[in-house]
């Protein structure tokens, strides 16, 4: 489900396995966190330069906030809303040590 889920639609990846749409992002999050911890290292762990952006999706209605690394040329956040307070919750995720290594 998760593999359908990088390439396909949430809707289509539920009627395909035939479960809820809001149960495909819950799969793909455990996924992703036992991915994690069997690789040992954060997603942030060794990012330098990152960039920013807020965007609008469904016709402008709505906005998320995400993070790319530049060096691996990959997502490493996303949110919903916009923001100083949407971006906090981002630095928050980070430790010290993986603030003080973003240079860009």
């Amino acid at each position: 489900m998760a593999w359908l889920a990088v390439r396909c639609t949430a809707s289509a990846v539920s009627e395909l396995a035939r479960v809820e749409w809001h149960s495909v992002g819950g799969v793909c999050r455990r996924v992703y966190a036992e991915l994690e911890a069997a690789r040992g290292a954060s997603r942030f762990d060794g990012v330098h330069r990152i960039g920013i952006d807020e965007t609008s999706y469904k016709k402008g209605h709505k906005y998320v906030t995400v993070v790319v690394d530049h060096d691996r040329g990959c997502l490493i956040w996303a949110h919903e809303g916009t923001g100083k307070d949407v971006l906090n919750l981002f630095l928050d995720e980070l430790t010290r040590e993986q603030r003080r290594a973003i240079e860009v």
